[in-house]
């Protein structure tokens, strides 16, 4: 049974309706959290509402880079558990890791000052 052009319970995300154009789905949600208006555009009479745009902090590099303060946590605590392993090893392979850690964030720091900002609360 084919289903006319129109608004339909998302199949994706579960929230909200997204528009099908007779054939596809199309990229148009709406009742979704995070949606924003598409100003003047209109279907069916209802205006039309698309999907949030892509922010910097969804892309894959800055998700590796997240990953490495969990994972590096986890191997220091594995290393410090581990009976054989001198405490000196131990010692300078904290302190390089926090090392790194201060300078990834400096680099975050420079490269996104905005998401740093704490002046406005909201």
């Amino acid at each position: 049974m084919a289903k006319g052009p129109g608004w339909y319970d998302d199949p994706w995300s579960g929230t909200g309706q997204r528009w099908w154009d007779g054939k596809n789905w199309t990229e148009h949600v709406q009742g979704q959290p995070g949606a924003g208006f598409a100003p003047g555009v209109t279907v069916g009479g209802r205006p039309l509402i698309t999907a949030p745009e892509d922010k910097w902090y969804y892309q894959w590099w800055f998700i590796a880079i997240m990953l490495f303060p969990c994972s590096g946590c986890v191997g220091l605590i594995l290393t410090w558990m581990r009976p054989n392993t001198p405490a000196s090893i131990k010692l300078v392979v904290t302190v390089l890791y926090l090392v790194l850690q201060v300078l990834i964030a400096a680099a975050l720091y420079s490269l996104f000052p905005e998401f740093y900002d704490m002046s406005s609360t909201g």
